[in-house]
This record gives C-alpha cells, sequence and structure tokens, in this order.
C-alpha cells in the first residue's frame, strides 16, 4: 500500500555484495514478520560493479543507485536523506550482523534515541591487531567524549532521523560515518543504549578494513569532528 505511513526504514548500503544481499534481506523480513513496525527496506548501492542490484531490487522496497563509488558515508547520507521512516535502522549488507536484533533494539525507543550492537567478538582478517587498533580508537575517543564507548565502529544501529539530520553535515564520505553518528549522539546528550551483539564472519571477500590506514583515517576523523564541535558555529546552530 503506498500509502501506508513508514514507521521505520531499514537501511543496507551495498557495495558488490553480491554473495550476501538476498540473504541479508530474507535475514530482514524474517526479523520483522510478527513485529507491529510497518516498514520499507532501503538500499543504497554505491556504485556496484556486480550483481548486487538485480538481486536486490525484486527483494526491496526500494533502490537508490549512485552511478559511481562515493564511499561509504556518501551512501548512508543518501539513504538518510531518501528514508520515509522517523526511525532508521541500519545494518551492513555482507552478512556480519544478526538482523534479528534489529526488533529488540528497536523496542527501547523512544526512551532511547539511538540504540546500538556491541559486537562480542572479532571476525575480520588480522584479529589480533584489529582488536588492538579498535580498542586504541575506543579509548582515545572515550576520553575525548567524555563517556564509555562499548563498540565505536558498529554498524548495527537504530536511530530517531531528526535527531541525526542536522548534524548530517559533519558526516565524511568514507567509511568512518558509523563513528560520527555515535559521537552526534553523545556529544549532544542524546540517550544511547548499547546491546551485546553477536558478529559474524562476512560473506564473500575479505573486509575492507585496513588495521593501519584506516585506523589512522579514523583518528583524523575523530579529531576533526572535535575541532568543528569546538569552532564551527553550525554545530551550535544545529
Amino acid at each position: 500500500m503506498p500509502d501506508q505511513v513508514v514507521d521505520v526504514t531499514v537501511l543496507l548500503l551495498c557495495y558488490n555484495e553480491q554473495e550476501s544481499i538476498a540473504r541479508v534481506i530474507a535475514d530482514v523480513r524474517a526479523a520483522f514478520k510478527d513485529q507491529k513496525y510497518f516498514y520499507e527496506i532501503l538500499l543504497v548501492d554505491d556504485g556496484s560493479t556486480d550483481r548486487s542490484v538485480a538481486l536486490a531490487e525484486p527483494l526491496s522496497s526500494r533502490v537508490v543507485r549512485h552511478a559511481s563509488r562515493q564511499g561509504a558515508g556518501a551512501a548512508f547520507k543518501t539513504g538518510v536523506l531518501n528514508a520515509r521512516g522517523p526511525i532508521i535502522a541500519m545494518l551492513d549488507a555482507d552478512g556480519t550482523y544478526t538482523a534479528a536484533d534489529l526488533p529488540v533494539m528497536l523496542s527501547y525507543l523512544p526512551e532511547f534515541d539511538q540504540v546500538s550492537g556491541a559486537r562480542t567478538s572479532e571476525q575480520g582478517t588480522w584479529p589480533v591487531l584489529r582488536t588492538l587498533a579498535k580498542w586504541l580508537l575506543r579509548m582515545f575517543t572515550s576520553l575525548l567524549a567524555g563517556k564509555r564507548i562499548p563498540d565505536l565502529q558498529t554498524g548495527l544501529k537504530v536511530f530517531k532521523k531528526d535527531m541525526l539530520l542536522p548534524s548530517l553535515w559533519i558526516i565524511p564520505d568514507k567509511f568512518s560515518y558509523c563513528v560520527m553518528i555515535t559521537l552526534i549522539f553523545l556529544c549532544r546528550g542524546r540517550r544511547v543504549k548499547y546491546i551485546p551483539t553477536e558478529y559474524h564472519k562476512r560473506t564473500g571477500g575479505s573486509s575492507k578494513f585496513h588495521p593501519i590506514i584506516d585506523t589512522v583515517y579514523v583518528v583524523m576523523q575523530i579529531c576533526r569532528f572535535f575541532w568543528l564541535k569546538s569552532f564551527d558555529r553550525r554545530w551550535e546552530q544545529d
């Protein structure tokens, strides 16, 4: 029914995920099957060169495409701006997160403004190095934010869209968008909750995250965030 009001937009960001996308969408539909929410599945494809869109289009409510790859942060911003629901639920399209957690997370709204999944394991390549890099990042950012952050880079979140929209300009176009979402909510005094979640080995290919190069990039973005928070008047006007 096209006139039905959407309660929740389930946002999937996709770049060359043909091996997992159909299963992830099926998992989302199974998770919401007996729920009270009227939801849509919005897929934002960031210039995939494989069959991801062809596989996902018949299964999704809507697909928005970038003509060429612009970055995960750019795809996320496109998704937020195109979401019809006042609540956005997001997870990765590579099968690493548990879609069944989403209704549990949604149950904490509206008491909380954002609910995130805190991963209980590390499934990427170079797990020891990745774990150390993520721990150092989390401690560094927690110190700057003055808040304990159980999982800084989790891609499993539900949040109130209207509380993020005014600060969307802060989010860079690359993958550190998850970090920025966390910081925007925490540093604006929003109510944020974490729940433990399983993290699975990704389907198809290796992780795109490099534990050294990308950690340096994320540190730079974190420093940029706190600089903007301190000196950019737009932060005060949001």
